[in-house]
């Protein structure tokens, strides 16, 4: 909640691994030694936190910052209270022997800097709201008109002229600016990342309709 307020997103520590629960079925299969539980990392990403700190593949960690790790839940509970640029120690059994590792957590992107949410200026347009004689002689219920469009934003990217009348997002009907940044603000915090895409529908000032997928996963 902290940092929905702040910046509008939470900030996501990423230690840069894959990772399984310990076993007694990995145990065996690994022959590890003085070890009952903990997390065993299976990869390890170039580039990420864990790399650079030293973890390697088959090294199981049973503790960070000094709280002991018996399953994925209090893994995944341990990294929650962290944020990118926290330092956190590492406790690492490894051919049986028991390693502190300092490690420099990062966030999705590969770095340590705060992640602010997106914003509607993401799309690179302008909006405005259309006069209703246009909506009729479009014969459109609602509509918002793209005024402009800028720099190298999604709309450009998507084939979005300037003076296209948005109609409906998503099966969604919009009349004004408002209604644009809302239903952008919803996609982005939806956990859902295949789902994050405008489909839109509308009209040129010719009466020629169109149909674009504007996409805002990247």
């Amino acid at each position: 909640m902290t940092d929905l307020k702040k910046y509008g997103t939470v900030q996501r520590a990423v230690l840069g691994i894959t990772f399984r629960e310990l076993t007694p079925e990995i145990i065996k299969e690994k022959g590890f030694k003085n070890i009952n539980d903990g997390i065993v990392v299976e990869e390890v990403s170039e580039g990420g936190a864990a790399m650079t700190a030293g973890v390697r593949p088959n090294d199981v960690i049973v503790a960070i910052n000094g709280t002991a790790i018996h399953n994925k839940a209090q893994f995944m509970e341990q990294l929650s209270r962290l944020s990118p640029g926290d330092k956190a120690s590492l406790t690492i059994v490894r051919d049986g022997s028991t390693r502190n590792f300092d490690v420099t957590l990062l966030n999705n992107q590969g770095s340590t800097r705060i992640v602010k949410a997106p914003t509607v200026e993401a799309l690179g347009a302008k909006f405005a709201k259309v006069a209703d004689d246009k909506l009729r002689a479009l014969r459109l219920r609602s509509g918002v008109q793209v005024s402009e469009v800028t720099g190298d934003g999604r709309f450009k990217r998507a084939g979005i002229r300037e003076g296209f009348i948005i109609s409906d997002i998503n099966n969604g009907r919009v009349s004004s600016p408002e209604d644009v940044e809302k239903i952008y603000d919803a996609i982005m915090k939806s956990d859902d990342t295949y789902d994050k895409v405008m489909f839109i529908s509308g009209v040129y000032p010719t009466g020629k309709k169109m149909y674009y997928a504007v996409d805002l996963a990247d």
